[in-house]
This record gives structure tokens, sequence and C-alpha cells, in this order.
């Protein structure tokens, strides 16, 4: 299966709003028809009576979204509490707007979950926000029921706004569920987006959703003065996408399954250290090179990975590897790596096995 490509009736909806002229802008909390599908996929998926005008705005995609949320919350000189290793956007979107990410670490050995006491002992009376990737990006980390109550406890115990990025909230393995408590709290602000559980991440086109009608309308204001509106073809594409092609989601979530554990089966004879991520398509191996192994796979192996540094202290001496990509390319990314790591094995640069 071609998990790389998206839907062929979303394909065929945003081909088709092209020949039709669908071209121009679009309201800009989105258009009538996907906010309605989005809140009734929202509100049965959360027990919550969403309003598809009040409750949620469409967003340039997720990153949007975030950005958005951001900029409607925080003034310069705030604080935002990043269990880490988060998604990269995160740090600089918050140093972008003069606020400043207080890194919360985390460690393989919990699974890249964070503990309230560590929560507490960097919160500041700047702290405005915590945010919460879930499942996670780089670590494929899911938050059970318990560790968000605990983390929604903290938040309400400070007065903080908490961020939950969902971008991944469709893509969980086994019987594992991904909890939230966006829409049954004001504090709480949730992102989604297509682009991962419908391979749209060209289309941008994403949303941001709440119970706090006034944050949605500063949030909707963020989005009319940043980029109007999302794509007009690419929200047509993405009512299609949630009417026609809800197999897709199926099928490609136990494609990722078998991938993932392709994939970290690979790792782990090779020497790496891992725990099998419940949720998104990451691995995130922990290894025990001397070196920044990115760069060097790159231009020694001709394999893209991304340096665990880049997601934050606690991510450095791991890697970020894809299993997004189709099955062949997976296989021979993984064969390549093998051979690196045994040059360097054989070069006396890392022992022989690192578990």
């Amino acid at each position: 299966m071609r998990t790389s490509h998206p839907p062929q009736a979303v394909c065929e909806a945003f081909k088709q709003a092209i020949d039709d002229g669908r071209t121009h802008y679009e309201n800009d909390a989105g258009a009538p028809r996907l906010r309605e599908l989005i809140a009734e996929r929202e509100s049965a998926a959360r027990g919550v009576n969403f309003h598809p005008y009040n409750h949620l705005v469409v967003t340039n995609g997720g990153t949007n979204g975030i950005y958005s949320i951001s900029r409607a919350v925080l003034d310069p000189g705030d604080e935002v509490l990043l269990p880490e290793p988060i998604w990269i956007p995160f740090i600089e979107i918050t140093r972008l707007l003069n606020c400043t990410p207080v890194f919360v670490p985390t460690q393989h050995e919990s699974h890249y979950l964070p503990s309230v006491a560590d929560l507490e002992a960097r919160v500041t009376p700047r702290t405005k926000m915590v945010v919460v990737v879930s499942p996670g990006n780089p670590t494929g980390a899911v938050y059970d029921k318990e560790k968000l109550e605990e983390i929604q406890e903290f938040c309400l115990r400070h007065g903080l706004w908490l961020l939950h990025d969902e971008a991944y909230k469709d893509i969980v393995f086994g019987s594992r569920e991904q909890h939230s408590f966006v829409g049954h709290a004001p504090n709480v602000i949730g992102v989604r987006t297509l682009s991962k559980s419908h391979a749209m991440t060209g289309f941008r086109v994403g949303w941001v959703i709440s119970s706090n009608e006034d944050l949605i309308d500063r949030v909707r204001l963020n989005v009319a003065y940043n980029v109007m509106c999302a794509s007009t073809p690419g929200q047509v594409a993405a009512v299609a996408a949630l009417e026609k092609a809800a197999d897709y989601l199926d099928e490609i979530v136990d494609e990722y399954g078998k991938r993932m554990r392709y994939a970290a089966g690979r790792l782990q004879e090779i020497g790496f250290d891992l725990h099998m991520p419940t949720g998104s398509f990451y691995l995130f191996p922990r290894h025990s090179h001397p070196d920044d192994i990115a760069p060097r796979l790159l231009e020694e192996a001709r394999v893209a990975v991304v340096d665990g540094r880049r997601f934050g202290p606690s991510g450095v001496g791991h890697f970020r590897i894809s299993c997004s990509v189709d099955m062949p390319v997976l296989e021979a990314g993984l064969d390549r790596i093998s051979q690196w790591w045994n040059g360097e094995v054989a070069a006396g640069r890392v022992p022989a096995h690192t578990r």
C-alpha cells in the first residue's frame, strides 16, 4: 500500500475544485461544509457538542494552527513548558514570539512521558502554557488518561493553557487509545490535521478546536491576518477525505503498524536501543556513537534521518526515523544504516552491540 499518496477521492476532489473554478478566497474560519463535517466528527469522538462556527477554525495545516494559538495566548516574555524531545516548531515558534521555551526532560526508561514533579520544578509566574504532543513526534509516546489528568490538574492549579497537538491522534496501535481533554475544559486547545491521517501534507488543511469561544475567535483573527484562509481546493479535498475516505485510515494504520514492527526489529538487530511506540509512525532509536550520526548517515550512507538533539536536550544520542515511506524505501534505508553501522563497529568507533 502506498501510504505516501492521498486517497484517490481526495486527489479527484482537488482537481475538480480547480476545474470548477473554486480557486478564490474561502471564509477565514473555513469552508462551511468542512466545518460542519469536522464538528460532527469531533462531537461524536469526544462526547462534546462542538458548534461548527463557535468552537473550531480551519487552518493552513497544523503548524499554522499552532502558530495562531501561540499568538493568541502568549505575550513577549512568557514561558512555555515543553516536555521534550518535542516537535521542533514548538521550540522555534515560542522563540519567534519572543517567549521562552522551558524544556521539561523525559527519558527513554519512562517512555518519554513527563512527570508532574518535573513540571512543578519549572513553573514560574511567567509560565503561560504547557504543550502535549501525543501521539508523540519524535518519540511515538501516547499519553494515557491518568497522565493527561495529572497534567490538566497541574495546569488548572497554576492557571495555564494546555495545548494538545493531536496530529497523530488517529494513528495508534493495538488496543491503545489517545485520550484528550479537548472540549471538556476551557483552558484546553486541540490542533488537528489531515496531513498524517490522509497523507495530505502538501494540501495544508488542519483545524484548531476548543470549547473556549473567545479563544477560537482570537485564533480566527490570527489566521485571517496571517494567511487569510486555508487553500480553497485543499478544503474541498478535505471534505472528500472526511466523507469518502473512511476506509483509508484503517488501512494505513494497519500498514504503519506493520512497518513500525519491522523497522523496530531491524534496528534492534543492528544494535540500537528503542521502545516500541504505541502511536505515530516514528521510531526514536538511542545510540552510543560519539558523533551526531544523522549528518554522517546522510553523507556516507545516503539515508535521511533527523538528529535527536533537534528535538531538545533529551534527544541527544538519538535519531528519528520515519516509517511513513513506502516499504521498499524503508527496507533499503535500513539496509544502508546496517551497513554503515557495521562499518563503524569494525573500525572500533562504537561497541559491537549497544542494547
